[in-house]
């Protein structure tokens, strides 16, 4: 008798449809030795037969019918171009950008920080977005430095959650910057924004602001945009205006420095402006260690968008000063009363 092996090899080939002579041709044997192994075969039978167990795991027209559902749903996410906001005020508005608030840091300026949530709060037709980092959230061998902070992680969470509730019902977007994203899955501000009135999105995101009139605005929020230049500190937003991004206003903050720049389409004619937030974490160690410059203007920016504009040069202005930018959005609101 031939040996399990050989006999498993023919069965094999016997399932698989193939004849004597193929079999013969393939293993270079004679069909006569062919035959008598398949008399062989006929005979043997091992002492016991293993079912195998099922191994508990989904059906794989189940994972597939499942895989295609969620790769439609991220790929829809992934390629919207932007979100559609409805702006219900009349006339002018202003867009208030918190830099990194980092509100939990001992380094920050919550006076600053307070100011601008009341100046949004109190001033008529004044919103506001956040560009990211609101705690610093450290995680890993970033942790240790909780242990030079006065802030426990447990009061950091209920910082920002009283930060987007004050300014809920004016938040137009809310970005989750490096630091909020190292919370992973459990990341709370997600669900703090739930009950805010605007959008909450990683990294970044593109809107496009419609007003009463029509009118639509695209705006650009990013934790960070891809480059630097040590002669202009709003180099790599101005850069991404300049390949390709063609919005109206484009903002990035991370860096804890002020820049602004503008840029035209040539073929077009929109101007792009391309703005670089500081941030409210004003003493800080990292900077004096790294030699660092300091180049920080403002840490928040105020854009006033005017819907009714004739010209392009008078639909967006920029402010790093709130409380000029709150006056002025007073003054340009006034024709609407």
């Amino acid at each position: 008798m031939r040996s399990d092996k050989d006999l498993n090899l023919l069965q094999n080939m016997i399932e698989k449809g193939m004849s004597r002579r193929a079999i013969s041709k393939e293993l270079d044997i004679p069909r006569t030795t062919i035959k008598r192994w398949l008399k062989e075969l006929e005979e043997y039978s091992p002492d016991f037969k293993t079912q195998q167990p099922p191994d508990g795991e989904i059906d794989i027209q189940d994972i597939l019918t499942y895989k295609r559902k969620v790769t439609e749903r991220k790929l829809g996410a992934y390629q919207q171009r932007a979100v559609d906001i409805q702006i219900k005020l009349q006339g002018p508005v202003g867009i208030l950008h918190f830099g990194d608030p980092h509100i939990d840091d001992d380094g920050t300026d919550l006076k600053a920080l307070e100011r601008d949530m009341a100046l949004v709060k109190q001033t008529d037709g004044l919103l506001c977005g956040n560009l990211g980092d609101t705690t610093n959230n450290w995680v890993g061998r970033l942790a240790r430095l909780f242990a030079d902070q006065t802030t426990t992680a447990r009061q950091a969470v209920l910082l920002a959650q009283w930060f987007i509730e004050q300014l809920s019902e004016h938040m137009v977007y809310m970005i989750g910057g490096n630091h909020d994203m190292w919370s992973g899955a459990t990341d709370p501000l997600r669900w703090f924004m739930q009950s805010a009135s605007g959008i909450y999105k990683p990294h970044q995101a593109r809107m496009a602001l419609t007003f009463p009139n029509k009118r639509q605005v695209t705006m650009r929020a990013h934790h960070q945009f891809k480059g630097h230049s040590q002669w202009n500190t709003a180099h790599s937003i101005s850069k991404a205006a300049t390949m390709g991004y063609r919005d109206n206003i484009l903002l990035a903050g991370h860096r804890h420095i002020s820049g602004y720049q503008q840029v035209v389409d040539p073929s077009s004619g929109l101007i792009s402006h391309c703005i670089q937030v500081g941030s409210y974490k004003i003493a800080d160690d990292y900077p004096q260690a790294h030699g660092m410059i300091p180049q920080q203007i403002s840490p928040s920016v105020v854009t006033v968008i005017d819907p009714d504009a004739q010209r392009e040069t008078a639909l967006v202005q920029v402010f790093t000063d709130t409380e000029l930018a709150a006056d002025f959005l007073k003054f340009k609101r006034r024709k609407i009363k």
